[in-house]
Order: C-alpha cells, then sequence, then structure tokens
C-alpha cells in the first residue's frame, strides 16, 4: 500500500525521471562515462605523482554508502570520507578515538563505559543520538533494538580500509533509524603478518596482529585484537586490576572461482568486561575528576558490565553481465549483555537477510533491494522482539554536468512482547522514505549540490513497551509514535590535490522526536523540533610536509511545539552549538608529527529539557600530539599524548550528576610493522 500523499506527489516524480532518462541515455552516455574514466585515469596519474611525503590523501575519491558508487565530488549528499592514509596519518589508538578526534561526529562515554559510546551527529543530542545513526560494518547493522549503544570498539582500526559519514541522507538504503545518517566502516582483509603493540599510563596495554594469505581462488585473513587498562577513576572496591578488558577476533575466508563470483564466509567475537565508577557531584568534579563515584540506590560506587558477541555472516557477490550484478548477504549475532551488581541479564538473536541487484550502464544506475531482520531479546521475564521488512529503489542518472538521483523505501515493523506469564502483546507499523538529490558539477574539480530526505525512526522496544505499576505488567507505551524527519541540504564541493573544501547548510524539520521525559519518567515524543546548521570540512596541503584539517560545525536544536508548554521553544540538551576540530600533519623521511585539538561549546545538560537547571556543560577541549619513526620500512615506535593540557572534561547529566571524561593526561608508546 502506497503511503497517502505519496502516489500523486511523488510516483508521477518518478516516472518523469525515468522516462526522461532513458529518452536521453543513449545520447549522452558514453560521453559521460568517457569523460568519468578520463577524470578517475588523471586523478591516479596525480596520485602515482605525489611526493611521497604527503601526509593525507586529497583525491576525489569513490563514496558508495548510499548503494550506487559515485565520485566525492558528484554525490548528491552531505559526506566525510577517510581513506585508510587519513586513518593511519591520524595515528590514532582505536575506532572511537579516530571518529572523536578527526571527523565531525560527537561521541562521547556511556555514563562512563568506553567500549560503548553514545553518537550524535547533527543536534539529536548524546542522550539518544545514537538511535538515529545507521553504523555498518562491511554492510551489516551493529545497532540494537533497544537502548545499548553499538559496540564500535570491536573493531580494530589497523583493520579499516575506508569510513564513509553520510550526514542528513541514507535513509533510503537503510530505512529505520538512519534519521541523522549513516556511519559506513569498510574494513580491508590484507596479505603478510601485521602487528601493533603499546603501553600506556594507567596500566594501559593494547595489541593487534592480523595476517591474510592467499592461494589459487581463495584469501583467507584474520584479526586477534585486545584492550586492557586500570582506567583512571578510584575504585577501591575488590575488583580486578584490569578494570576495562576487551579482545575481539575475527576469521574470513574468500573464495573466487572466477571473474564473476565471489563468496565470502566470516566469524566475528568479541568480549568485554568493563568496571566503570559512578558520577560525581560539580564540587567532587572539580576538586578530583579521578575520585570514586558516590553510591547508587544499592550502595555500588561503580557499575560492572559484561559484553559478548558473536557474528557469523555470509555474502555472495556473482556479475550476470557487464551491467547486472547481484549480492546476497545473511548474518547471524548472538549478543549477551549483563549488569552484574543488579543481576540484569539480557540474550540477544539478530538476523539479517539482504539481497541487492544493481545495474549499470553508462550514466544510468539504478539499485533494487529488499531486506529483513529479526531481533529478539530475551530475559529472565519476557522475550521481545522487533522485526522488519523493507523493500527499495535508488535511481541515478547522469546528463554531461547534471546528475539526479531519485529513490524511494518503503519498511514495516513488527513487535512482540512475550511473558513468561502468556500475556502477549504484539502490534505492527509503516512507514517509508523518500530522497530527491542533484549535482551540478561547476567544473573539473567543484561541484554544487541539493538534497530532500524524508525518513522515519521506529521505537526501540525499550521505548515501546513502559511498565504498568498498578497491573504490575508491561503494556504498550502509548505516549509514543514513529518519528519523521524531513532533511534539506544544499551544499558546495571543491576538490583539488592541494585542497579539499566542502560546505554545506541543512535545515532538518522533525516530527515526533523520540526521547525519555525524566520529569514523568516516561518515553514520549517532542511534538515538533528542528535542527539547523552549517558544515565546513577543510584540507589543505600546504607543503610538501605539511597539511592541516579544520572541521567546524555550528549548530542550533530547538523545541517548535510540545503539549508540555515549559518544553516550548527550548535549547534541545546535550547539543552543543559549535563543533571544531583541528589538526596539522608533518611528515619528514622516515619521521611524523600529529597535532590535533578538539572544541566542543558548553550545552545543556543532557536531561535539562527545560534549560532549568543551575549547572550546564562545561566546553570540551582537549590537545593531543603523536610523534613516529619509521626505524625501517616495514617497522615504526610511536608515541601519543592526549589531552596535554589535562583539561576537565565531563558529561553533565542534571546538577550535581557529572560523568568525568578524558579528563586526565594519559600517553601511549609502542611498535608496529609487517612482515
Amino acid at each position: 500500500m502506497i503511503a497517502k500523499g505519496f502516489k500523486g506527489k511523488y510516483f508521477s516524480l518518478a516516472a518523469i525521471v525515468a522516462t526522461v532518462s532513458m529518452a536521453n541515455l543513449q545520447a549522452t552516455a558514453s560521453t559521460v562515462m568517457q569523460k568519468e574514466h578520463e577524470l578517475a585515469k588523471e586523478k591516479s596519474k596525480e596520485k602515482t605523482a605525489k611526493d611521497e611525503s604527503s601526509t593525507i590523501e586529497l583525491d576525489n575519491i569513490v563514496v558508495e554508502a548510499e548503494g550506487i558508487k559515485s565520485y566525492e565530488l558528484r554525490a548528491g549528499s552531505n559526506y566525510e570520507v577517510y581513506t585508510s592514509k587519513d586513518i593511519e596519518n591520524s595515528k590514532s589508538i582505536d575506532l572511537i578515538d579516530f571518529l572523536n578526534r578527526y571527523t565531525s561526529v560527537n561521541i562521547s562515554s556511556t555514563y562512563g563505559n568506553i567500549f560503548t559510546p553514545k553518537i550524535d551527529i547533527h543536534g539529536f543530542g548524546l542522550s539518544s543520538g545514537f538511535e538515529n545513526v545507521v553504523i555498518l560494518i562491511d554492510g551489516k547493522r551493529i545497532n540494537n533494538i533497544d537502548l545499548l549503544p553499538p559496540l564500535l570498539s570491536s573493531i580494530p582500526l589497523e583493520s579499516v580500509e575506508k569510513i564513509e559519514i553520510l550526514k542528513g541522507s541514507g535513509s533510503v538504503i537503510y530505512g529505520d533509524g538512519s534519521t541523522a545518517g549513516v556511519i559506513n566502516i569498510k574494513t580491508k582483509p590484507s596479505e603478510g603478518f601485521n602487528y601493533k603493540i603499546f603501553k600506556g599510563n594507567y596500566k594501559t596495554l593494547g595489541t593487534t596482529f592480523s595476517g591474510g594469505i592467499s592461494g589459487e581462488g581463495a584469501f583467507g585473513y584474520f584479526y586477534i585484537d585486545s584492550y586492557r587498562s586500570k582506567g583512571f577513576r578510584e575504585i577501591t572496591a575488590d575488583i580486578p586490576e584490569s578494570r576495562e578488558k576487551k579482545i575481539s577476533s575475527l576469521f574470513d575466508i574468500t573464495f573466487f572461482p572466477n571473474d564473476d563470483i565471489d563468496f565470502t564466509i566470516q566469524a566475528t567475537n568479541s568480549k568485554i568486561k568493563n568496571y566503570y565508577a559512578n558520577s560525581l557531584t560539580k564540587d567532587q568534579f572539580e576538586d578530583d575528576p579521578k575520585q570514586e563515584g558516590n553510591p547508587n540506590w544499592a550502595g555500588y560506587t561503580y557499575n560492572y558490565q559484561i559484553i559478548k558477541d558473536r557474528t557469523v555472516s555470509f555474502d555472495l557477490n556473482y556479475k550476470i553481465n557487464s551491467n547486472f550484478k547481484i549480492n546476497l548477504s545473511h548474518s547471524k549475532t548472538d549478543r549477551f549483555s549483563e549488569y552484574v551488581l543488579s543481576n540484569y541479564i539480557s540474550r540477544y538473536d539478530y538476523k539479517q537477510y539482504d539481497l541487492k541487484l544493481n545495474y549499470e550502464n553508462g550514466g544510468f544506475d539504478w539499485i533494487f533491494g529488499v531486506s529483513k531482520f529479526d531481533g529478539d531479546r530475551e530475559n529472565i521475564s519476557n522475550t521481545t522482539s522487533k522485526n522488519s521488512y523493507d523493500y527499495y529503489m535508488n535511481l541515478s542518472n547522469i546528463f554531461e554536468k547534471h546528475k539526479l538521483s531519485l529513490g524511494y523505501r518503503r519498511g514495516k515493523v513488527e513487535y512482540k512482547y512475550d511473558p513468561n506469564n502468556g500475556n502477549d502483546l504484539s502490534d505492527s507499523n509503516s512507514n517509508h522514505s523518500i530522497t530527491l538529490g542533484y549535482n551540478y558539477q561547476i567544473s573539473n574539480n567543484s561541484s554544487f549540490y541539493a538534497n530532500f530526505t524524508r525518513a522515519y525512526q521506529f521505537p526501540d522496544i525499550d521505548r515501546f513497551f513502559s511498565y504498568d505499576f498498578f497491573t504490575n505488567s508491561f503494556v504498550f507505551n502509548n505516549f509514543i509514535d514513529t518519528m519523521i524527519t524531513k532533511t534539506y541540504t544544499i551544499g558546495f564541493n571543491k576538490i583539488t590535490k592541494d585542497q579539499k573544501l566542502k560546505i554545506s547548510a541543512f535545515y532538518i524539520d522533525v516530527k515526533n522526536e523520540i526521547y525519555y521525559n525524566p520529569a514523568t519518567y516516561t518515553n514520549t515524543n517532542l511534538d515538533k523540533t528542528e535542527k539547523k546548521g552549517i558544515d565546513l570540512e577543510y584540507r589543505k596541503k600546504i607543503n610538501g610536509y605539511l597539511t592541516g584539517n579544520l572541521f567546524y560545525t555550528y549548530l542550533i536544536a530547538k523545541t517548535k511545539e510540545d503539549d508540555i508548554k515549559d518544553y516550548e521553544d527550548k535549547n534541545l540538551p546535550g547539543v552543543a552549538k559549535h563543533n571544531i576540530t583541528l589538526s596539522l600533519n608533518f611528515k619528514y623521511n622516515r619521521f611524523y608529527t600529529n597535532i590535533s585539538h578538539i572544541y566542543r561549546s558548553s550545552m545543556y545538560a543532557l536531561d535539562d529539557f527545560k534549560n532549568s537547571f543551575k549547572q550546564k556543560q562545561k566546553p570540551y577541549n582537549s590537545t593531543d600530539i603523536s610523534l613516529g619513526y619509521e626505524l625501517k620500512k616495514n617497522f615504526e615506535i610511536f608515541a601519543k599524548m592526549d589531552n596535554i593540557f589535562n583539561y576537565k572534561n565531563g558529561v553533565w547529566i542534571k546538577d550535581d550528576v557529572i560523568y568525568p571524561e578524558n579528563c586526565v593526561r594519559r600517553y601511549y608508546i609502542g611498535i608496529k610493522g609487517n612482515f
């Protein structure tokens, strides 16, 4: 069934675009693709001819987060793209460190838990912004069906080939939960044996080992990644010395019997044990942010969580002919989470199924896909599920300097609550996404684009069901609805061999933004909210040895209308107006250094929807430096120091409820290499 208002308004537009595209395709496709290939060849020549001392790539990179491959310059959406060379030059310790310090993404620990960070893009807030961002590892979602943030720490940075951050778009391909955008992480199996070992203060030790081997018609790859640390917070209880502990592994084998087929089997496994201290008052925080937290209702000054995650996936790619490609994928995830002190255990069972058909012919590309997701969470009293079924299509057509894109997705979700007492609850809902994009190539190195995206977020199971204390049972949460966003973006890109400039302005109109109301202890909706701002990305190759990067986001997020009048015309909490990331990379022969600074302006505490708390979150500052020296081609030593000036950073939940974060000086020294 087509949604009300869609059939007349959008379906006719799709028909017009498709008809015009096919009528002009034969006349323009050959010329367009010839120019595209010539541009790619020129870029390849420039890359080869670069001085080896260059520290960042400024090439016109191919992006693929929206399903159809396109050069970065020709994309009709707001993209940030980072290659393996960008990642290597950042000298980050792990993936979370890189995203936090070298991109526009706002990341914070979850009440002190560093392994499952909270994520915000475009002002959906640190409290629950992670629910508005779809995070993909090689095309597989790692988001949860409840309020447990994604396990980003499970992926070693050394295995990452490319990171694409798609802001304000992506909902046609990825559906539910991509209202703010998508973080698409692509890994890179490599041959040989690679290692990284580092030590740091607070008894920190990290190791990564990986290796790959190829044979006739097959390639195998593995990694083992571990991390442990005492952490900088004090906990006087009798607990293990390694309070923050993680180990992850991957085994991957790909078969390619011929040039048209490849089949991949992959298994990943992660285990995390994390003791993290409770909150402090403002006086305690200012006196010593490392001190022990305040006791909770049960008398504990800390939390202890165990997470186990195991995923097995299968991918088949088949090139039917020169125009058609088909992809089949399936993954199964078993996840376990236990808050040990409260004996709260959850077991998750996720199954993902995806079928995609790609067609490429000159300047005309389209993708059609269907997907299915089955998610169950089981605990001591019930099993709750959130299952979805979706189909989508995305079209892209190039007419000389013009590029048009159009996409549509229809999604349906089914909820089921199955308690041990047999009082089942079930419900379903459906919604749709739309994307309209336009790109005009002004010259060989500059372009203008405009984009409109309609997206939706179905409530997760923690918000959709609530506990009725009068009946002593769970019921449907009648205070909550599906969130709808309409995002408008215009932008300008300029990419040359010496600089990359991207600037865009965006406006997001939100209906039924989902949030937790701390005053009434309910999950509900804000009737109407808005987010608007400017994104700026500027990278400059200053000379053969020095490059600089600047990322700046100006952002205003406010409520427009709400039944609770005290919440109208207020700044949304957990959102900084100014976000700045600066870095300088210097490389000469075998020596390199990287200096960076991150700044986020003050913001309202995460629970302060009335903007009435006495305490606001202080500005966030951190200056970091890394040094390295390549002793020989395949071996280097490195050192890194975070928060050089010992800024006291923290996350304010409410008055006198502060979780210290990156508020001490930390250093690391290590070696890395391959053979």
